[in-house]
């Protein structure tokens, strides 16, 4: 008959809850088999680079475009329109997307690989939004040390982006405009990325009778009449440059484009929320109150 102690019995009980509550990263499981990460979002890949587990990348997706170093990693192409031919054929280990991850059997495929590990990350468009999935790529490889001091970087840089910025009066109408090819212009309206920046930045979103995106009409943009027009880098060039919007001469009441205020920036630092999120906010800032 074996006796054991209160103390042991006890001590025994709170490792195994601790078990079951601590979830094992990754290496801690499988600590001989090698991580081959595919990252299906520019923003997942940058966190992979802040978290130095980039030697570990074997494929990325079309909006990785940064740091430069992404272009040397196999493209996948873009991660709405996957092949699973394609990603299986880089033999990985771990599949990070984000919510727009698709088409549906592509997801479903990979759900039924057993021997990846498929994650769809945290897609809140907000600063909470990216420290979660900071921790969700951290939880691969024992990456404590750098979490915490990504996490650091992070939250100072915040506090100067946005937590410090005074409370101003006059808000300033941005009116953000996307679009995937020159003959259809969407228009943010409310729960979108691009609400949620022109919000940090100061400003104060054009459209919020409706929630997503919706075509712009002259008429809409017209009565709108935004302080300034806020787009992609990739919507700027579709669209031919700005030129081709201040030359229009049905919008020539519209106060942005009367005073020539119009701003464009990559796609996926302004709507990735990736760890460019603070820089970006205060460059918008400081063109919205130029």
């Amino acid at each position: 008959m074996i006796i054991v102690s209160r103390r042991e019995f006890s001590a025994s009980i709170i490792g195994l809850s601790l078990c079951g509550l601590i979830k094992p990263s990754y290496a801690t499981l499988y600590p001989d088999r090698s991580l081959r990460i595919v990252s299906l979002s520019g923003a997942i890949t940058e966190i992979i680079y802040e978290m130095n587990l980039q030697k570990y990348l074997v494929g990325v997706d079309a909006t990785s475009n940064y740091p430069v170093e992404t272009k040397h990693h196999p493209s996948v192409g873009y991660a709405r329109t996957l092949s699973i031919e394609g990603i299986l054929s880089l033999n990985p280990t771990h599949i990070l997307a984000a919510e727009d991850v698709g088409p549906p059997s592509f997801v479903q495929a990979i759900k039924n690989a057993k021997k990846i590990n498929f994650q769809i990350l945290d897609s809140e468009y907000s600063f909470d939004g990216l420290i979660k999935r900071i921790h969700q790529v951290a939880r691969i490889k024992d990456m404590v040390g750098h979490e915490e001091k990504l996490i650091k970087k992070l939250n100072e840089s915040w506090r100067t982006a946005y937590l410090d910025q005074p409370a101003r009066q006059q808000k300033p109408k941005v009116l953000f405009l996307l679009s995937h090819q020159a003959s259809r212009i969407l228009v943010s309206g409310r729960e979108t990325g691009a609400s949620a920046m022109i919000h940090y930045a100061g400003g104060m979103n054009a459209m919020t009778s409706y929630v997503g995106y919706k075509p712009l009409s002259i008429e809409a943009f017209i009565q709108a009449n935004p302080d300034m027009i806020l787009m992609t880098k990739q919507t700027e060039h579709l669209l031919g440059g700005t030129q081709a919007l201040l030359k229009n001469r049905a919008l020539g009441s519209v106060a942005a484009l009367r005073n020539h205020r119009l701003i464009s920036i990559d796609a996926n630092q302004l709507l990735g929320f990736g760890p460019r999120l603070p820089q970006t906010i205060l460059e918008l800032r400081r063109e919205l109150f130029a």
